[in-house]
């Protein structure tokens, strides 16, 4: 079938833009808004594992080429986001520590095979990683890392025998997240500033500089709440706060530049706009941003930052429905090509 031959690496984003635009409406108690989304979201998590599984059996080929591929590799991370996000809110919404942990050995363990993969995919293609395939979707490495940090952490306090290992490995994650997002951001950066830029490749994946920063904050700001749980980590509490506050800042100023630069590519440079996958990735860094403000807001009692979070996941929600919207309309163009 054409659409299981051609079904991007990155087919997960919808399960991660929906489960934190759900994640940030918990926050702001708005529970039909957390439930409908919530309920979505296991039928595409399902429905996209169906699918992905098919295309990994039918076309071995074409997923290996998407592997040595540097524009489509590290989408196959959205697979461990979207698993982890899924898990954190079974956990969140629904106290099912069972399954949450269950999906939290999932998420961990695709991490481990598919960063391992891309990475090494990468390393020994034929043709060069050039400068030029560096886009913002090279940050799903950061994201994926950090959901599976936020999740383990959520679930620590239900783990009485395995909570230190549990939140040792956390930390872990979440440190090299950090040091993976400073890394590749400045690849980024230097591809921005040395390489011609068009309006064909500020391609919407560049929020995901933001939002890998802001799942960062997340990351920190929750491990911070958490630490009084074991006392080396409790040490480390003023640390955790200062790198959430720090990469808030990097995500809040990533945020102008990214818009400015998306004015001049659909109204200077009149792109077209048309659904395609990648605008989910507009989704998840609005909402994550929602989320990573408000537990900031929370961990380190900054009231002010409260209303922003609001901002932001209005935002997020309107960017999803449109988004969604745009989904619904290609899937009934394509039944009626049919």
């Amino acid at each position: 079938m054409p659409v299981i031959r051609h079904l991007p690496p990155g087919s997960f984003a919808p399960v991660m833009a929906t489960g934190i635009v759900s994640i940030a409406a918990h926050a702001f108690d708005d529970p039909w808004i957390v439930r409908t989304l919530f309920r979505l979201n296991q039928a595409l998590y399902a429905v996209l594992w169906l699918l992905t599984l098919v295309r990994c059996l039918a076309y071995p080929t074409r997923v290996k080429a998407d592997l040595g591929n540097p524009k489509a590799a590290p989408g196959f991370l959205t697979i461990v986001a979207g698993t982890c996000l899924l898990g954190s809110q079974y956990v969140l919404f629904e106290q099912d520590y069972g399954l949450g942990w269950w999906l939290w050995l999932a998420g961990l363990g695709l991490w481990g095979l598919l960063l391992y993969a891309v990475f090494t995919a990468l390393i020994l293609a034929a043709q060069p990683t050039r400068l030029a395939c560096i886009d913002g979707s090279w940050l799903l490495t950061v994201v994926a890392t950090q959901s599976v940090a936020v999740l383990g952490v959520l679930l620590a306090p239900t783990l009485p025998e395995h909570r230190v290992l549990v939140l040792f490995a956390a930390l872990c994650l979440y440190l090299l997240g950090c040091v993976l997002y400073l890394l590749i951001t400045a690849l980024i950066v230097g591809r921005l500033l040395l390489v011609p830029l068009t309006a064909r490749d500020w391609v919407p994946s560049y929020w995901i500089n933001m939002g890998a920063a802001a799942i960062t904050v997340l990351a920190g700001s929750t491990l911070a709440s958490h630490a009084s749980l074991v006392p080396w980590l409790e040490v480390l509490i003023p640390f955790l706060k200062g790198c959430a506050v720090l990469f808030w800042a990097v995500a809040t100023w990533w945020i102008p530049l990214i818009l400015i630069l998306g004015f001049w590519r659909y109204v200077c440079q009149n792109f077209p706009i048309r659904y395609e996958l990648a605008y989910w990735s507009v989704v998840f860094p609005l909402g994550m941003y929602s989320a990573g403000t408000h537990q900031l807001a929370k961990t380190m009692d900054i009231a002010i930052l409260h209303p922003l979070a609001r901002v932001f996941f209005s935002a997020s929600l309107s960017a999803w429905l449109v988004v969604f919207i745009g989904l619904l309309r290609t899937i009934l163009a394509l039944g009626r090509a049919r």
